[in-house]
């Protein structure tokens, strides 16, 4: 029983634990540390430019090193934990995930545009870390998801969207149940067309905050307080909303039609204005200026039989049907309507008067707009707010047959006073108290075509300063915000000329000042300036007047004047009466169990004081962002100001703070430190796009972009902010960091779990030793230091002379030069690249081997004891020598490559004799093509790789030459490609070229794989001795303990990995240098190979023709290659009994001479003295006595 209960703890253990090792398992990922291995020589050298370099500590990590670059898939799904990355998805390039949000212990919710894995990311994907699956939650996407809260089993989006649930569209908002697995609306629909959700908070289990730009919901009806509140009588109708002149309005009529305009912008309920013969017809009214209507006010036809029974409104720019409220004069309901509204006649609206239904009025938007009807006209709100530059009525259908009005009055939630006195004029008489401007007397001009601002040109010396005094029409003492706007200097081209204006505002009893302040008018777009914010108890006075220019230096300076725009916050004489309906401004707490626990058959919504907190402290049509943070609900928006709300634990607002940014909020969130804020503000005097705040505001500087993206991300100890996926703040070290050799990111979205499960959108790049700036040097204890010679040069290849001096050859801009490791050095170039670096120790000769061009050298020998150039030849054009064997005791040097030696007449393979300066064939031309690689074997034999013809067998690619038989075996032919290079031991040989590694042991030959080393290709080989040693496979025992493979990744970055020939182990990955090529990274092991490439045999008859051995056999296919056995030199004694023989031979050789040397002295001269030799001095002492551009011949 309690084995049973721990397995079962056990089980529920693992499932809410990090996904890191399941991951791992999916992946074959395991860990794997560095090998110790030992080199040969001190360190392994690495030539081949690098950057920096990495040990993977984990099979895969290989793909998160190097840089990032254009190349790099930064658009997928990478997965991290404990310092592990593992690439989950590869992204395409329409891959775009702006949310990643965790779900549940094992998924998190993907969200963004374009698609991943064939699905579209707006229908917001599950992603299951257990099982990899990949699905979409919504069956059509969602058009823009700005937040997604999850409060498990259930799932929020918000953002700027509609949601179909089949039966009711609903605006912002939609969840999904994964218990069910069904998505719908929440149960008040949304937030009206046109709204915005940027916000989503769990306050707690059982309230929910959305924060945005909305002002109702889509459901209304839950707004209003209770059933009888919206038949309430009022005896006094406040209007608050002002009406809009149309006074200047253009309209269009039908052809047939006939309208009064003077008649119909001033109502008269008794007289049409405008008719037209038919049941159906059109009147279109071309405001003046952009504006946003409130509501609109018809006046019916007083004749039955021309009224209108069915209308639409149809607006421009939007070109769309508005969306309507009214009060139902029968039932005194508030309902909606859009493509057809009812009109009742005059005469029904009189009848409902006189059976007791008196002027009924609904109040919306805090008491601030009212929708109300009389006997002789109805009002119908906009439920949208929309700019509109165009109205059109269209009267669908009639009481009778034609149709007609008297009139219709646009009314603005904004009272707005122009300082063009004639855009104010409401154009007739009326009771309505308008607002007005007066104008200096100065030279007034209208601004550009189609704009509402007025310009005047103030002189230097003229006494009249222009001045615009605006009277704004306040009838109600309130809380109201001034807001001066100011046309932008960029399309009228004064931006050098515009003024410093002052702007003051006074009230009119008591004449005290209210507000002053000093605005800039070049600002080069339309821009509005708060000049007053607060408590009015009358209507002030606003005065505009220039002040002095921007440029000291300007003779005559611009001064504009636009228009004074008033927002209505909230009116006393409102605040008394009964609400209504409930306002929103922005903010709503939603109670689920308002819902769920209800016994209603119609729940209601109360008038939380959230709710009521952004309607009394925020403007209307503020985009609203908010976050908590310790508890602290942090509220800002597109207003100056940010404001910290502190709740109590019924969620009251129990104490709040607001603090001055200095500018708009664009964005809120929250880091490890505090709160960060997103947008444009002023922090002791300095323009800059980040706030921070924890009790004191600091910044993150002035990017000077629109922040789009901000993503949060811990890698290690490291806690990143990432803004745009461009700019990366690292909080450790308290500055932004670039990509780097070290460190490279791109980051679009990240989230991150309870377990420590990091998912990321973006590409991510650690190497742990960087700044090698070129070559590097590897050594045992696997540290890694950069490599560069005293000059500062960075070498391709090298040459080991002596335990004291090596050669190294490395490019100066477009020529190859050679440096002494003593400080010395060679004051000689080549044009082309040195493939063969090969030094004679007897001699003292240095052959370099070269790429050709036309009159260049390709081969040149120097004496290093003498300093005399012995050779310096040019062979064909465009030939290469890859490779030099030394036979001193000819005086030759044999060379391999691919060229042709006219005078000669051989090819690839040819003896060249440095004391005559002559070539020679070699073999009698019996071996030809192209060499790349020659080798002494212990066994006296020379084995030579390439692409070669040999006797009667062709495409040999490998073989073995018999120095004293002259006999040939070919090893390999018919291979895919000529063999670049190999190393043997014994008589072990391992092959290799780009794309292929093949190994010999015990006579036989086996392909060794090397797919699963990530490596797709190779390019340099190398036998290494691990600590401790590994296991190898057992089908293949080979002498050697260990290879090590360089080569080229699937990323193209250089790569090394061990093959003990039973696996692969990653070894290193390396960061190329920009500009190099990572197929020439090289191996040097600084070490004497002098028994490879120094042969102490005499060619007895180098012009001998070859003979093929017995034992080779001819290719059974032309499409595989065919591979033989090596054959030793038959009768041959072993090298250690030669040595043994030959030690006893000398040695006995050596007595004898002796003792016959002393009886001949103590003959001929027994009492003569002898003189002291000194010995030769050694080679290093040689190159250091006499430097080498002190001797040589040639440049």
């Amino acid at each position: 029983m309690y084995g049973l209960l721990f397995l079962l703890f056990q089980s529920v253990c693992l499932s809410l634990a990090s996904q890191l090792e399941n991951l791992k398992n999916k992946h074959g990922i395991v860990n794997i540390g560095t090998p110790r291995l030992d080199f040969p020589g001190e360190a392994l050298q690495l030539f081949g430019g690098f950057n920096a370099l990495t040990f993977p500590q984990y099979e895969g990590q290989e793909n998160f090193t190097g840089t990032i670059n254009n190349n790099t898939d930064s658009r997928g799904i990478v997965y991290y934990s404990n310092d592990t990355f593992i690439k989950l998805i590869n992204g395409s390039s329409d891959s775009y995930v702006e949310k990643i949000v965790p779900f549940g212990s094992e998924s998190f919710i993907l969200g963004g545009s374009g698609s991943l894995l064939g699905y579209e990311l707006g229908r917001q994907l599950l992603y299951n870390l257990s099982d990899l699956s990949l699905r979409p939650i919504f069956e059509n996407s969602l058009t823009d998801v700005r937040v997604i809260l999850e409060d498990y089993p259930v799932a929020y989006f918000g953002g700027n969207f509609s949601f179909d649930n089949g039966s009711t569209v609903g605006h912002s908002v939609a969840t999904w149940n994964s218990s069910s697995n069904t998505t719908s609306l929440l149960p008040f629909g949304g937030f009206g067309e046109e709204s915005i959700v940027n916000s989503i908070i769990k306050l707690d289990s059982d309230n929910i905050l959305f924060t945005g730009e909305f002002y109702t919901l889509d459901d209304q009806t839950l707004l209003i307080t209770n059933e009888n509140t919206s038949k309430t009588n009022h005896s006094q109708s406040i209007e608050i909303n002002e009406l809009l002149p149309l006074r200047a309005a253009t309209w269009n009529t039908d052809s047939d039609s006939s309208f009064d305009s003077s008649a119909f912008i001033c109502p008269n309920s008794q007289k049409e204005a405008w008719s037209v013969p038919s049941t159906s017809g059109s009147l279109e009214a071309s405001l003046p200026y952009e504006s946003y209507p409130k509501k609109v006010r018809i006046y019916n036809s007083p004749e039955e039989h021309n009224a209108v029974s069915l209308f639409r409104i149809i607006t421009k720019p939007s070109n769309g049907i508005m969306n309507l409220t009214y009060v139902d004069p029968l039932s005194g309901e508030l309902l909606n309507c859009d493509a057809f509204c009812p009109l009742m006649l005059q005469d029904s609206l009189k009848a409902a008067v006189a059976n007791g239904n008196t002027s009924q009025v609904v109040r919306l938007d805090n008491n601030l707009t009212d929708i109300q009807w009389s006997y002789d006209y109805q009002d119908f709100a906009f439920v949208n707010k929309i700019a509109v530059t165009d109205l059109q009525f269209l009267a669908l259908s009639s009481y009778g047959d034609a149709v007609g009005l008297s009139s219709f009055q646009l009314y603005q939630d904004t009272l707005t006073t122009y300082a063009n006195n004639s855009l104010n004029e409401v154009g007739c008489e009326s009771n309505d108290i308008a607002s007005t401007s007066a104008l200096s007397d100065s030279e007034w001009q209208q601004g550009l075509f189609g704009q509402s601002y007025l310009v005047a040109d103030f002189r230097t010396g003229q006494e009249t300063l222009p001045k615009v005094t605006f009277y704004p029409a306040i009838n109600y003492a309130g809380q109201y915000t001034m807001n001066l706007y100011t046309p932008g200097c960029s399309s009228d081209q004064t931006c050098t000329s515009r003024s410093i204006v002052n702007v003051t505002m006074w009230s009119e009893v008591g004449g005290s000042i209210l507000s002053s302040i000093l605005l800039h008018q070049n600002n080069e777009a339309m821009k509005y300036d708060q000049v007053y914010s607060g408590h009015l108890e009358t209507a002030p006075v606003l005065t505009l007047e220039y002040y002095s220019p921007i440029s000291p230096n300007n003779p005559s300076n611009v001064v504009v004047a636009d228009r004074l725009e008033v927002i209505v916050e909230s009116v006393d004489i409102l605040k008394n009466q009964t609400d209504e309906t409930i306002p929103l401004n922005g903010m709503f707490q939603y109670q689920l169990s308002n819902f769920t626990n209800s016994t209603d058959s119609k729940p209601s919504i109360a008038n939380t004081t959230l709710n009521s907190y952004t309607v009394q402290n925020f403007p209307k049509n503020a985009s609203l962002f908010s976050s908590m943070y310790n508890n602290t609900l942090w509220v800002g928006g597109s207003v100056s100001g940010v404001a910290a709300v502190e709740l109590d634990e019924d969620l009251h607002v129990s104490s709040t703070a607001k603090y001055a940014t200095g500018g708009t909020v664009e964005g809120i969130s929250s880091y490890s430190d505090g709160i960060i804020l997103f947008g444009t503000f002023n922090l002791s005097s300095q323009p800059v796009s980040t706030l921070t705040f924890n009790g004191v505001f600091g910044s993150f500087g002035n990017l000077e972009t629109t922040l789009r993206t901000y993503t949060n991300v811990s890698f290690q100890q490291d806690e990143l902010l990432v803004f745009n996926n461009e700019y990366v703040f690292n909080l450790s070290s308290n500055s932004y960091i670039s990509n780097s050799s070290t460190f490279g990111l791109s980051l679009w979205s990240a989230g991150r779990n309870q377990f420590d499960d990091t998912l990321f959108s973006g590409a991510v790049t650690k190497n742990q030793f960087p700044g090698l700036y070129g070559s590097a040097s590897i050594y045992s204890n696997s540290s890694v230091a950069h490599f560069s010679l005293q000059n500062g040069a960075q070498p391709y290849a090298a040459c080991h002379l002596n335990d004291s001096v090596t050669a190294y050859a490395y490019r100066y801009g477009s020529v190859s030069q050679l440096y002494f490791d003593n400080g010395k050095e060679g004051p000689w170039t080549w044009f082309g690249t040195i493939n063969s670096m090969r030094y004679s120790k007897n001699s003292t000769i240095l052959a370099i081997g070269t790429d050709g061009s036309t009159d260049e050298p390709i081969l040149s020998l120097f004496n290093l004891t003498s300093f005399d150039v012995l050779a310096n030849t040019t062979i064909s054009e465009n030939g290469t020598i890859s490779s030099m064997v030394f036979f001193d005791r000819n005086s030759s040097l044999l060379v391999g490559g691919d060229y042709h030696i006219s005078d000669a007449d051989c090819s690839g393979l040819c003896l060249y004799n440095y004391d005559q300066k002559q070539w020679t064939k070699f073999a009698n031309n019996s071996i030809t093509g192209n060499i790349t690689e020659m080798q002494l074997s212990e066994s006296y034999d020379l084995l030579i790789s390439g692409a070669m013809n040999v006797a009667n067998k062709t495409s040999v690619n490998l073989l073995s030459f018999n120095m004293s038989n002259y006999e040939v075996n070919p090893l390999v032919w018919d291979s895919n490609g000529p063999i670049k290079s190999f190393i043997a031991e014994d008589n072990d040989i391992i092959t290799w070229n780009e794309t292929s590694l093949s190994g010999y042991s015990d006579g036989d030959w086996q392909n060794l794989e090397f797919d699963n080393s990530s490596l797709i290709s190779i390019v340099d080989v190398i036998a290494v001795k691990t600590e401790p040693a590994l296991d190898k496979r057992q089908t293949f025992s080979s002498t050697f303990d260990a290879i090590l493979v360089a080569g080229q990744n699937y990323a193209e970055y250089p790569q090394a990995s061990i093959y003990n020939f039973q696996r692969w182990l990653p070894y290193y990955v390396a960061n190329k240098a920009d500009d190099e090529d990572p197929s020439r990274t090289t191996f040097f092991t600084n070490q004497d190979d002098s028994q490879l490439y120094d042969s102490q045999n005499l060619l007895s008859d180098p012009t001998r023709t070859t003979t093929s051995s017995s034992s080779s056999t001819t290719s059974s296919s032309q499409t595989s290659p065919s591979k033989g056995s090596l054959v030793r030199k038959s009768g041959k004694i072993n090298r250690g009994f030669v040595v043994l023989i030959g030690l006893a031979l000398a040695l006995g050789t050596v007595v004898i001479i002796g003792i016959t040397g002393v009886l001949l002295a103590l003959v001929f001269n027994g009492h003569s003295g002898y003189e002291q030799v000194d010995p030769r001095a050694d080679e290093s002492e040689m190159i250091d006595t006499v430097p080498p551009e002190k001797l040589l011949k040639f440049l």
